[in-house]
């Protein structure tokens, strides 16, 4: 159990940190046709064969897994690679055992770490599937990963790759938005003059494929090309396209942190015709759960954002015994009254299974967290008569 005053304690250096970063926006979850969400990340391989996979990782796969985006797409590096063949498939199993926690779909567009190591292509039809390259539809949007590592190819896109894209393109015109994820990035921020005689860690191979495809993309009216491969976050404009780097999920960096070298993973909403990119950095997102096995009535979870923003997350899930039942949330301390601090908090009940026992009832919340506050959220049963200890105006004041 987490005590009132340890709690006092331990948050007390949070509020005055974050003082300053109330005023922010918030970025609430959207809802209805032509709004949702999908998260975006790259290079959580591990720093050579021998070497365990980063701690970031799975930290970052359970934050996502709050914000339950509607599809999460990787760009690329799964795996470093194995010595044999043996190590390399033991490697996938490794990241898919944290990566299928997701409660979403997942789309990897292929790094060359996924083909370097030993029985890498065929492991990766293996274990990942038999398309390297393929797009997807979802609500208003398009969605195409493409393989920069094709076998022989190695930083180019182009002959049958190149015509199915040019197909690809053509035929979802129409969309309101297109996504492209591939791994190598077409504007390396740590060669922006594309040589690729002094630059050992090649990016794209040819400076005539990547303006061919950058051509490509203006044309068809691509929203954004997303990428990895440099560990670090970058993002730059050209032709009206947005080129973005995203490696941050745990592989050795690039690059200093004020140089875009840090943890980081991408939110995206699409609202309409309106797309908003959020990066977010990890272990700034805390929960913690309690009577949460599906055998109490009144499950319940602290949730602390120490980001300085607001947060939407659309996967908190509670598990009780079958029942009515309600959500309800407060600040911690429940005597802590600051409109400045808790007056974008919500909660809401999305979604209610019954799990196949029958034993228990699981509910998925939508909670609204504003920065520097821990909340506790709970399920109340309303056919006991405890109304709880909901939010008011008048608790705000």
């Amino acid at each position: 159990m987490i005590k009132t005053a340890h709690l006092k304690e331990r948050f007390l250096v949070i509020f005055l940190i974050l003082w300053g970063c109330l005023a922010a926006n918030t970025l609430p979850a959207p809802a209805g046709e032509g709004s949702f969400r999908f998260v975006v990340f790259g290079d959580n391989r591990s720093a050579g064969p021998e070497a365990p996979l980063p701690e970031s990782f799975p930290r970052i796969i359970s934050e996502v897994s709050l914000f339950r985006p509607d599809l999460v797409f990787h760009t690329g590096d799964f795996v470093s690679g194995g010595r044999t063949a043996e190590e390399t498939e033991k490697q996938y199993r490794n990241s898919l055992e944290v990566i299928n926690k997701l409660p979403v779909p997942f789309y990897l567009a292929p790094g060359n770490h996924e083909f370097n190591g030993a029985g890498g292509r065929e492991i990766y039809k293996k274990m990942i599937g038999p398309k390297s390259y393929y797009s997807l539809d979802f609500q208003n949007s398009h969605f195409i990963i493409l393989n920069t590592d094709m076998e022989g190819d190695a930083g180019w896109i182009r002959g049958e790759q190149m015509v199915w894209l040019k197909n690809d393109l053509e035929k979802n015109k129409a969309k309101e938005h297109i996504f492209v994820f591939f791994h190598r990035p077409p504007f390396a921020p740590l060669n922006p003059d594309f040589d690729t005689v002094k630059h050992k860690h090649m990016d794209f191979a040819s400076r005539e494929n990547r303006d061919e495809l950058v051509a490509l993309f203006a044309k068809y009216h691509v929203n954004t090309v997303f990428s990895a491969h440099e560990h670090l976050y970058a993002t730059e404009v050209h032709q009206g396209v947005r080129y973005t780097t995203t490696a941050g999920l745990g592989a050795p960096m690039y690059a200093p942190p004020e140089k875009g070298g840090f943890l980081h993973y991408l939110l995206v909403s699409v609202d309409g015709r309106e797309v908003t990119t959020r990066v977010i950095e990890p272990w700034h997102l805390f929960s913690e759960f309690h009577e949460n096995d599906g055998n109490h009535a009144a499950p319940w979870v602290i949730l602390l954002n120490t980001n300085c923003e607001s947060v939407a997350l659309d996967g908190v899930v509670l598990n009780a015994l079958p029942g009515d039942y309600a959500v309800d949330m407060a600040p911690m301390p429940e005597s802590f009254r600051s409109k400045r601090f808790f007056r974008n908090a919500s909660a809401e009940i999305l979604e209610k299974q019954t799990l196949t026992d029958g034993a228990s009832t699981s509910l998925r919340i939508r909670v609204q967290i504003p920065p520097g506050i821990p909340v506790k959220v709970r399920l109340v049963n309303e056919k006991s008569g405890n109304t709880g200890y909901r939010v008011s105006p008048s608790q705000t004041e």
